[in-house]
């Protein structure tokens, strides 16, 4: 009889919760979050996964940093919304994903210790720059989250994992819904800003932005 991995059920569990806070922009996604960083260190340096095991730490880091924007805002003008980047900011941190994914499949293969090392260090440069997205309420961040996902689940498939596979598997299920939904609400908010008689409209998006560009 099988026994159960109690380490990846409560990575199950927590790494969920997590993400659907996030489709539903709760900000206690991130302390959520922190409790699966620790679960996920565990598991992936157990299994030899030593960038994305690390990563969890960067992740915390983040996530405290994702917590205090989500509620300050850039200039502690209140809680940060959805928003487009500045127009420079993506394709500058698609740059630094590319740069610091190469960085890391090298190191990984110099040192032989991963059993996975190109999966590993690209996975883990762009799970960086989908928690940095997130953090900063990109709608971007969905799309780095989809691609990272993807390539995930034939990491863990490949390395054994199958119950933290099929986590990612739901995650990626989470992820369209977020975009879908994060979409829907900018396009909303973009409707009610392009009405000048209604009184409740929210504020115009450019200037949204414009506040909240990195």
């Amino acid at each position: 009889m099988a026994t159960i991995d109690w380490v990846q059920v409560f990575g199950v569990l927590t790494g969920a919760s997590c993400v659907w806070l996030a489709v539903r922009q709760n900000v206690w996604n991130f302390l959520v979050g922190l409790a699966n960083n620790v679960v996920f260190l565990i598991l992936f340096w157990r299994n030899a996964l030593y960038a994305n095991a690390l990563l969890q730490v960067l992740f915390a880091v983040l996530g405290l940093m994702g917590w205090w924007w989500w509620l300050r805002g850039n200039h502690g003008d209140g809680p940060l919304r959805i928003h487009k980047p500045a127009r420079l900011a993506l394709p500058a941190l698609l740059v630094l994903t590319a740069l610091g994914a190469a960085v890391l499949v090298e190191i990984l293969r110099w040192t032989g210790d991963s059993a996975s090392p190109v999966l590993d260090g690209v996975t883990t440069a762009t799970s960086v720059a989908a928690q940095f997205a997130l953090g900063r309420k990109w709608i971007a961040n969905w799309y780095f989250w989809i691609f990272t996902d993807v390539l995930t689940i034939v990491m863990h498939l490949s390395t054994g994992l199958w119950m933290t596979a099929l986590l990612y598997v739901l995650f990626l299920t989470l992820c369209l819904v977020g975009v879908r939904d994060w979409r829907r609400e900018l396009r909303r908010r973009e409707e009610g800003a392009a009405d000048p008689d209604d009184p409740d409209a929210p504020a115009p998006v450019s200037r949204l932005v414009e506040e909240h560009e990195s």
